[in-house]
């Protein structure tokens, strides 16, 4: 393995760490750890363990719209089609993908629609007397 390859996937697995250590109390990773989290991903050519799971937390606090651009932004988007499909359903948006993608973002849109409600129990314990 070349060492810009190995350091790539490094990067991304401190940044994958850091999320799910952040979603453990409830915050996300900014949107900065999260570009570069999208930029070694691409550079790396695959998704490594975890990455589903570090990106979850933050895709489900933003906007759908926002995190479809986010993500239609980043270099690896052809890493993130069933993140992608699962993000242009909640939207109405229809998209041509494989049966198999189609599955998978089904189940990305039920983790999502977790997440989300998880995200809004922690505000509600935050703001209870």
């Amino acid at each position: 393995m070349d060492l810009e390859l190995q350091q790539n996937g490094t990067t991304a697995m401190i940044l994958i760490s850091k999320a799910l250590v952040l979603d453990q109390f409830g915050r996300t990773i900014s949107l900065t750890d999260c570009s570069w989290l999208l930029e070694s991903l691409a550079k790396h050519g695959s998704l490594l363990p975890g990455t589903s799971e570090a990106l979850t937390p933050l895709v489900a606090a933003l906007e759908p719209s926002a995190a479809l651009r986010l993500l239609q932004a980043s270099p690896a988007t052809h890493l993130l089609l069933p993140l992608i499909t699962a993000l242009q359903h909640e939207l109405g948006k229809t998209s041509q993908v494989a049966k198999e993608v189609a599955e998978v973002a089904r189940d990305v849109r039920a983790r999502l629609a977790e997440a989300r409600a998880a995200q809004t129990d922690s505000r509600a314990d935050k703001s209870a007397p």
